[in-house]
This record gives C-alpha cells, sequence and structure tokens, in this order.
C-alpha cells in the first residue's frame, strides 16, 4: 500500500516497500531541495508520471548553491538507501561542517567589508545589520570597546545573508539550526525527558450517525477491527470488547471512563453513511487531562473500507507510539483481506454473532459464507464461520455431532491460511474441548492464541465453557 504526499515519497516509499529513517531523511531532502531551487526535484502531470520521476530520474543541479551543499542534498536524494544518510546525526555532522565553512568565509567578508563607518554606534551598527541596510555587522573591536556583545551565530548570519540574497548559505545555516534542534529534542524524548508515553488505551463503541440501523454492523465492526490491530502493538493494553461495549450508548466523559477502566487514552469516533459515501470522525483523548491528543475526519468511499481501516490503524499506532519496527507495523495494518465486499460481509456476520441468538447466528453464517465466496483465502471469515457453527448448538436445535465438525473444519481451514491466527487457534482451542474432550490440545491453542495476541478477547469468550482459560 502507497501512502503519503507524492512528491515527498522516496522510492521505496512508492513502491509500497518497507521504510525507515532513512526515507525521513529523503523527505528532508526533498524540502531543502524546494528551499533552495523554489520547487521540488520530482514532478509530472500525474501521480504516476511523479512517482515514475521519483524512481527513475535525477534531480537537476542548483544553480548558484556551494558545493558542499549540493552534494549534501544529492547524498538526501540518493536512491540506493545504502547510500544514502544512514541517520539525521549523520547529516547534522556534515551541515555542521558547512556552518564552520561559511563562518570561516563570513568573518573574512566581515574583515574586508570596505568603508565601515567606525563612528556609529553599536546599537546603529546593530540596527543597520538586521534591516539589511548599510553594513552587515558590527566591528568586534568597536564592540567590546562599548560594552555591548552582538552575536554573530549562525542563525543571525544567515538572516544577514538572506537580506543581501545569498539564499543557499542562509538555508544552510536555518536547516542545521533545524536539525540541531530535531536531534536533541528526539535525544531528549528518548531518554524519558518528554511526555509520559500512553500505555493504555480504551476504544470505545464508535456511534452510528447515520440514523440507519442497518449501519450498525459497520460502527461496531470498525471498532472491533481498531481493537484487534492495535493490541499488536508491543507493551500496550488495549481494553477488549466485552469491557468497552458496556459503555455503548452512554454519556460518559474520558475522564470517568479513564479512572474505571484505568486507561491513559481513550479512541472516540463517529461513523455516517450516506450511499457508497463513508464519513468517520475519530478523537484520540487523554483521559487525565480531558486534552485531544489527536483528531481526524475520513471521507471515503464504501469501496475504501479496507485501506480506510489499515490506514486508521497506522496512524493511531503512530500516535501512541513514536516508533515502531516494520514487523510490528505489518501487525498492526494488516486487512487479512483486500476485497472490501468480504470485509462488509464478515464485519455484518459479527454484528449479528454477537446477538447470541439462534435467528442471529443463522444470519451470520450466511454472511460468513458469503465472505468467504467472496475471499476464498479470508482467514477471519473462516473463523467467523468456526465460531458460529461452534455455538450454534448451545443456542438452538441444532445437533453437536453435525454442527461441530463442520466447525472444526472451518478453524482448521482459517489456520491453513494464517497459522498465526489468533482467533482461529481460540476457536480450534473451544472445539477440542467442548467437543473432542482433548484438553492438551485445546490448552496448546488457546496458548497459541495467548502468545500471538495476549489481549484478543475471542479467546475468553470461546474458554468460557471450558476448564481452560487463557494464558493458564
Amino acid at each position: 500500500m502507497v501512502m503519503g504526499t507524492v512528491s515527498y515519497m522516496s522510492p521505496e516509499q512508492a513502491r509500497g516497500n518497507p521504510t525507515d529513517a532513512r526515507t525521513d531523511i529523503w523527505s528532508l531532502g526533498i524540502v531543502l531541495y524546494e528551499m533552495l531551487a523554489g520547487k521540488v526535484p520530482f514532478t509530472g502531470e500525474t501521480v504516476n508520471h511523479t512517482i515514475v520521476s521519483i524512481l527513475e530520474k535525477e534531480p537537476l543541479l542548483l544553480e548558484n548553491v556551494p558545493d558542499e551543499l549540493q552534494r549534501i542534498v544529492r547524498k538526501s536524494l540518493t536512491k540506493d538507501v545504502e547510500m544514502r544518510y544512514q541517520s539525521a546525526r549523520d547529516l547534522l555532522i556534515d551541515l555542521k561542517n558547512l556552518r564552520r565553512d561559511l563562518d570561516i568565509q563570513g568573518e573574512l567578508e566581515r574583515s574586508t567589508v570596505p568603508n565601515r563607518d567606525l563612528t556609529s554606534t553599536p546599537t546603529e551598527n546593530a540596527t543597520q545589520m538586521l534591516s539589511g541596510g548599510g553594513e552587515s555587522t558590527v566591528s568586534g573591536r568597536n564592540a567590546a570597546t562599548q560594552n555591548v556583545t552582538i552575536s554573530s551565530s549562525s542563525l543571525e548570519y544567515a538572516v544577514i545573508q538572506a537580506k543581501g540574497h545569498k539564499l543557499a548559505t542562509a538555508v544552510a545555516a536555518i536547516l542545521l539550526v533545524a536539525v540541531i534542534a530535531a536531534v536533541g529534542y528526539f535525544g531528549f524524548l528518548s531518554k524519558g525527558g518528554g511526555s509520559k508515553q500512553i500505555e493504555s488505551i480504551a476504544v470505545m463503541p464508535f456511534v452510528n450517525e447515520s440514523g440507519n440501523a442497518d449501519v450498525e454492523y459497520l460502527s461496531d465492526g470498525m471498532t472491533e477491527t481498531l481493537i484487534s490491530s492495535l493490541s499488536n502493538i508491543p507493551n500496550l493494553s488495549v481494553k477488549a470488547r466485552s469491557t468497552v461495549f458496556y459503555y455503548k450508548g452512554k454519556e460518559t466523559s474520558p475522564k470517568k471512563i479513564g479512572e474505571e477502566l484505568k486507561v491513559q487514552a481513550v479512541l472516540l469516533g463517529r461513523v455516517s453513511q450516506r450511499g457508497d459515501d463513508l464519513k468517520l470522525s475519530l478523537e484520540l483523548v487523554n483521559t487525565e487531562t480531558q486534552d485531544v491528543i489527536w483528531s481526524e475526519q475520513y471521507n471515503r468511499k464504501q469501496s475504501d473500507l479496507v485501506s480506510l481501516q489499515s490506514e486508521i490503524a497506522k496512524t493511531v499506532s503512530d500516535k501512541l507510539r513514536s516508533k515502531l519496527t516494520a514487523t510490528e507495523q505489518e501487525r498492526v495494518s494488516k486487512t487479512n483481506t483486500t476485497s472490501s465486499e468480504a470485509q462488509q460481509l464478515y464485519l455484518k456476520g459479527r454484528f449479528h454473532w454477537n446477538k447470541r441468538n439462534t435467528e442471529d447466528f443463522k444470519k451470520a453464517r450466511e454472511y460468513f459464507q458469503q465472505a468467504i465466496a467472496a475471499d476464498p483465502n479470508y482467514a477471519l471469515a473462516h473463523t467467523g464461520l468456526a465460531d458460529t457453527l461452534a455455538l450454534m448448538p448451545y443456542y438452538g436445535n441444532f445437533r453437536p455431532s453435525e454442527y461441530m465438525p463442520l466447525a472444526k473444519q472451518s478453524a482448521q481451514k482459517a489456520l491453513e491460511i494464517d497459522p498465526n491466527l489468533a482467533e482461529a487457534h481460540a476457536s480450534l482451542g473451544q472445539i477440542l474441548t467442548n467437543y473432542d474432550y482433548d484438553f492438551k490440545g485445546a490448552e496448546r491453542e488457546l496458548k497459541k492464541s495467548n502468545r500471538t495476541r495476549p489481549e484478543v478477547s475471542v479467546c475468553i469468550s470461546m474458554a468460557v465453557r471450558s476448564l481452560y482459560v487463557c494464558g493458564k
């Protein structure tokens, strides 16, 4: 999946490949090039043309730019990630060296400025320096005589040179200040000096604003999907569906929810659907201060449901954790299917499955079967069918000898498609317990489920009738 502002994408990002800090170096290089040239280096008539330009073309040489700054920009924009700057610190070192050279050059220029007015006061000279009129700086000797210190820092020098139309020098100095600040800031955060990291969250039931009960499956389904996705973030406690759905339809403040559930943040959502148009509003709120950490509104087509859920999961995870590994990012944004039709049918199936009555189990079974027909490799749909078939004998006149083998077959099919799917291991564990009486096998499956995703709520719901509990 390719996401981001196209003109600032790195080649690996444009290809949809895994990214790391070196992708940010590329984007910073684009910004620097744009500051110097007044335009981005890679453009095209369409998005596709721009991507082709990023992948295949080299940026034009910058005009009236020092050779060293030219080299820094080009190294930031090297298509081969191994040849690019490997970290912001490497870039910082080169910028420091460039600043040193510029400072030396500036001192030489200041020492040879003709017609210096030595009768002017330091205040007058400083005013001239900052206003761009007259001489460019104040004599250090004159300033010392007057007991006034006029700073000649790189930032001031950048301002002076900018007013003198020496853009490249000014940009280099200003960029250096920004990079130093960024490196220092993230170093400060890494030592625990920043805001306290969020370690617990509750995804509250999304509100259905459509006024249409037929859309309720969507608001509930997206809530459950996000709970499932965020539970893949290491060291993050995510409250289970059974816990948060207690609050559905209730007006409760984030602060009270935080106190009752012992969570640091809540994710609130509102969903509305008009025809094929889908609107989703999200807020991530600090439960202690009730301040909004992040908010966003998404307007998409119903057919974009799969990519939308993946995008939201990744965005929220980025707000909760400053850095995830490529594997963790993949787990968080994993969708299990590329078919929006299959995804919607699955959500409808889960919606009816959660109602726990005979008629809704029949509807759930139909929806799961339709989801499988739309995408035979949709492991979650096979798991949903297994869960439905396994519970039907407990809620209606359905023979266990007929339904339980079918349930087991569906759970095994899900694991055949995705051996690491926690929900499938939990489903198989329940079947082995309640029908096969294979307690060792059940314990093995439930432990696999718990090891894969400790927070998976379905594990408890499937084990509730057995002698085993997740994690035992």
